[in-house]
């Protein structure tokens, strides 16, 4: 058996639809139904929640294989760091790298059909230019 804590539902916050910027916070490999996934959480733009005051974080998803031509070997380069084939990776190495990215809107799906939802476009991740 598991005890599963009931919580309040969040403050719904429109994010625009186009160019963001932010820090990477987070990078885990987590299973998306049966494949696994290394999911980025990615501030927005400084936002902050009005209820409770903690960063508004964006997911972005990258199968975790690397190769030149994946999309997670494709990030890696646009965010400026080199790996030699057999070489492996530490996700850590991703945390508070600054980001822009670009975000698309799209509507929930079942219960949440009416709400719509801020996705970022994983393919526009790249390391901000300081």
């Amino acid at each position: 058996m598991a005890n599963i804590e009931a919580k309040p539902d969040r403050e719904f916050i429109p994010i625009e639809d186009g160019k963001h910027e932010g820090i990477i916070v987070d990078a885990q490999i987590n299973k998306h139904g049966k494949y696994d996934y290394l999911d980025l959480q990615i501030t927005c733009d400084q936002m902050t929640r009005e209820d409770t005051g903690e960063e508004i974080t964006l997911k972005a998803s990258y199968p975790p294989y690397i190769s030149p031509s994946s999309k997670l070997g494709q990030l890696i380069k646009r965010l400026g760091i080199d790996i030699e084939t057999g070489q492996e990776f530490d996700t850590d190495e991703l945390k508070t790298i600054t980001v822009s990215y670009q975000t698309m809107q799209v509507g929930g799906k079942g219960e949440n059909s009416d709400k719509v939802y801020a996705n970022i476009l994983p393919e526009t991740v790249k390391k901000l230019k300081q």
